[in-house]
């Protein structure tokens, strides 16, 4: 399948905040949240989409893919690495197309900015999303607790380096 990246418009955001994902997986539904259609459309989000144009999914780069808890531990000091959190829709989840999907972020963000790497935070429960991660290349190298508006969850930080660079 063929994925690529456009800005995210106002009936994508409305969707996004509409999916409703299964358990364990439902800490991710917004429930409708006002606060987070506002951030989606704030312009930190991107939508990724088919070659037929059906949205599966949407990512962002830099601050707002961080959590308080690595924030507050300086998990983030290192500069050169550009946070990426990402979602897709529900019904595509456990598809197999999820490596397709973080490699079309990926590359989006590479073209965009030059980063020395990337670096994810992943809920630690989320053993689906860390295959996925670790299968395209990223690697654990730490751990933090962080409280969400979910609860308090334990988090893996990831990092990818882009080939080349140190």
């Amino acid at each position: 399948m063929s994925l690529k990246v456009r800005s995210i418009r106002r009936e994508d955001a409305e969707a996004i905040i509409h999916w409703r994902y299964e358990p364990p997986y439902d800490v991710y539904n917004a429930e409708g949240d006002p606060e987070a259609r506002r951030e989606l459309l704030g312009g930190a989000y991107r939508a990724v989409e088919t070659e037929h144009g059906e949205l599966v999914g949407f990512f962002c780069l830099g601050p707002n893919a961080q959590v308080d808890g690595a924030r507050t531990r300086g998990l983030y000091a290192d500069r050169g690495f550009v946070d990426l959190g990402l979602g897709m829709r529900p019904d595509q989840t456990g598809q197999g197309l999820g490596a397709a999907f973080v490699e079309t972020c990926l590359a989006w963000g590479r073209e965009q900015l030059h980063p020395q790497g990337f670096r994810l935070s992943v809920a630690a429960f989320n053993a689906r999303a860390i295959a996925v991660y670790t299968r395209v290349g990223f690697e654990k190298v730490a751990s933090c607790v962080s409280d969400t508006p979910q609860g308090r969850f334990d988090f893996e930080i990831m990092v990818r380096r882009e080939a080349g660079r140190r």
